[in-house]
């Protein structure tokens, strides 16, 4: 009887994690399919009451807006038109080759943005 629970429980394990292994690669599946290989991601700066900020374009159409320094505690605008570009063309080259979007503490300082 014990050996018998123990495979039904090691089974549901088993099942769980190729649930979630083919739910995961769905999903990815999916992510692919709804963003087309031809983006061309560019950008525009702009002025707000704080400072600056970016907007990130995809075939020119709005994808990020980002008025705040990511990743910074608190909403802090980047200081200047100069921080702001780097910022964005930061961001537009990683999209451009298939990375993450995301900028990082380490990024943040690396490009002197605040």
């Amino acid at each position: 009887m014990m050996n018998m629970t123990l495979m039904i429980k090691g089974n549901r394990k088993k099942g769980a994690v190729v649930l979630i292994t083919i739910t995961f690669i769905l999903v990815a599946f999916l992510g692919f399919l709804k963003y087309p290989k031809n983006q061309v991601f560019s950008y525009c700066l702009f002025i707000s009451e704080k400072g600056w900020g970016y907007e990130i374009r995809c075939n020119n159409k709005p994808f990020i807006y980002q008025q705040y320094i990511p990743v910074l505690q608190g909403n802090k605008a980047f200081p200047d038109k100069k921080a702001a570009r780097k910022a964005a063309k930061t961001v537009t080259s990683r999209l451009n080759n298939n990375k993450p979007p995301r900028l990082t503490l380490k990024d943040i300082n690396d490009l002197d943005l605040h």
